[in-house]
């Protein structure tokens, strides 16, 4: 196994541990990283048969309580259901899960900056305050052109 992790694995993701780990190196995660997600989903694993539920069970509500009941126990990683988003993705590729339901795409924050019904100057106070936390205590100074003058010649 990549991350030797020492997780005690029961419940109806059992079987699938050891493509639980290759999927995380194949995804490029470290030893230790993937240590804490395999650890999580070992905890999904006894969750679930504790609820008598199986793996095709699963979906976002079930991860959304899942994780809910796991901040609730004083857990600090893992604890949102896109950190396990990536576990449902390799379940849905071997047919084990349902597949998402239409429009429930993964989403990156700030994924949809340019499509975003919002002003110039909302935009530039978005990137002045990503900018702030990146390099606090600089003066950090935006302008948004149009995309139109972006492409306009001699502009």
């Amino acid at each position: 196994m990549h991350s030797k992790s020492r997780a005690r694995w029961a419940g109806p993701l059992e079987p699938f541990a050891a493509g639980f780990d290759a999927e995380l190196a194949r995804l490029g995660y470290t030893p230790a990283g993937t240590r804490r997600k395999l650890e999580a989903v070992a905890h999904l694993s006894h969750w679930l048969a504790e609820r008598g539920l199986a793996a095709d069970d699963m979906g976002a509500e079930t991860i959304g309580e899942f994780v809910a009941a796991r901040r609730a126990a004083g857990y600090t990683s893992q604890l949102t259901g896109q950190s396990l988003a990536w576990m449902l993705d390799y379940l849905r590729g071997l047919g084990v899960v349902p597949p998402a339901p239409a429009g429930a795409g993964r989403r990156r924050p700030g994924a949809d900056f340019y499509t975003r019904r919002e002003s110039p100057e909302q935009r530039q106070a978005f990137l002045e305050r990503q900018l702030q936390k990146l390099h606090p205590g600089c003066t950090i100074t935006i302008t948004i052109s149009p995309p139109q003058a972006a492409l306009a010649p001699g502009g």
